[in-house]
This record gives C-alpha cells, structure tokens and sequence, in this order.
C-alpha cells in the first residue's frame, strides 16, 4: 500500500497482532516496547489496546530518523 493510497483511507485502529504481522516482529518484542514506552502511541480500549495507524506511521518515521 502506498502513502498516497493511506491518505485517502480513514486512520485505522490496529491490534498489537496486526501490527505485529506487519513489521514481522514477534509479539513478545512488541510487548516489550510496550512496557518500556519506546513503542508507538496507543489508546486503552477495555483490556486490550489499539494503535492508529497514523500513531504507527509516525513512530517508525521517528525511530527511522533517530537511526
């Protein structure tokens, strides 16, 4: 999917799962970052969490610069 094509869609919200899937990290590294606070912004809904994805964007431009 293209930055262009993101754009025109509505800012999803993503799992921990999802997101997982599609940086092709394991779950426990992602539930790492987590706890540190050294992953993406995320909002409390229930017991579990979710992401925007424009939240996921933004951190991996972030980490990405600080490289």
């Amino acid at each position: 999917m293209t930055a262009e094509s993101r754009a025109l869609e509505p800012d999803e919200w993503l799992t921990p799962d999802e997101i997982c899937t599609e940086l092709k990290i394991s779950r426990r590294t992602f539930d790492r970052l987590h706890a540190t606070g050294r992953g993406p912004r995320f909002k409390n809904v229930g017991r579990s969490i979710r992401i925007r994805r424009s939240w996921l964007e933004a951190w991996l431009d972030d980490t990405e610069a600080t490289a």
